[in-house]
């Protein structure tokens, strides 16, 4: 059973007369990870925007998005918004940008889960304390309490992980999760992506240009190259038995950091 069906979406720039998207189709099983692979620029971000229904003013978007059965483009915006978050979440790339600068984080995560749940302060804070417990952030009232700009960008992550904890969504989006994280912080950001997949039933779309992610979340993977899927199929044949010379060019390019990372490693041992 496929928990999300994406079929020809386009995505375009009536102003510009840009076509960004163009014709995508795929579809995540349910319990199951796809992966969208792809260089910046490629449109996997803007795909899973328009999945939510929240791309950026005056860009356009037409094909069909159905969601266990549903096709969204049938809800109106209210419908859409009680969905985002309790049915459908959305981890950004930038924890940033996900709270409200002027807000202490706790705020954010109250107003969330009071709209979807009707919960109250109480309620909220340990649900939250317990589950910002399982991702490795104690002492959940001061952090609660504290502005944006004063967590780390992997702190705040694990924080949005949290509060997908505490939603149980039925598909989480990942939107290049990792990105703003230095190596130890990515490690740990994607060791709670996999937990995260086992608590709440395993069903996520994870956006992505690092095959090394891509590698430890996904079990399929679509390639993107400038809004065009060229390439769709299981992750661990797609890395050794690539169709697409762009998916090999990819896959090359990161065999090769890799060599070059290994060996200034082993350089700095030999020191």
């Amino acid at each position: 059973m496929n928990i999300l069906e994406v079929n020809r979406l386009r995505i375009h720039d009536p102003a510009g007369d840009r076509v960004l998207v163009q014709d995508s189709s795929f579809r995540v099983k349910q319990g199951s990870c796809l992966a969208i692979v792809g260089e910046s620029g490629s449109g996997k971000s803007l795909t899973c925007r328009a999945i939510m229904r929240l791309l950026p003013p005056g860009l356009r978007q037409s094909g069909e998005v159905v969601f266990r059965g549903e096709n969204l483009g049938a809800r109106s915006e209210r419908g859409m918004s009680a969905m985002r978050g309790k049915r459908i979440c959305l981890i950004p790339q930038n924890g940033m940008r996900a709270f409200d600068p002027s807000s202490p984080v706790g705020v954010h995560a109250r107003e969330t889960l009071r709209r979807h749940y009707g919960w109250g302060k109480s309620d909220v804070d340990a649900r939250m304390a317990a589950a910002m417990e399982s991702v490795m952030l104690p002492n959940a009232a001061a952090l609660l309490g504290k502005y944006p700009h004063e967590l780390s960008g992997g702190m705040l992550q694990r924080m949005m992980i949290a509060l997908t904890i505490v939603l149980e969504p039925d598909l989480i989006i990942a939107d290049e999760p990792t990105t703003a994280l230095d190596m130890v912080t990515q490690f740990e950001v994607v060791q709670q992506l996999l937990a995260l997949r086992e608590r709440v039933g395993g069903s996520m779309l994870l956006i992505s240009h690092d095959l090394g992610v891509v590698e430890r979340l996904a079990d399929e993977v679509a390639v993107m190259r400038e809004g065009t899927i060229v390439e769709f199929g299981d992750a661990r044949a797609m890395f050794s038995e690539a169709r697409h010379p762009y998916t090999r060019q990819l896959v090359a390019a990161r065999q090769a950091l890799s060599g070059t990372f290994r060996r200034m490693m082993e350089g700095e041992m030999g020191c």
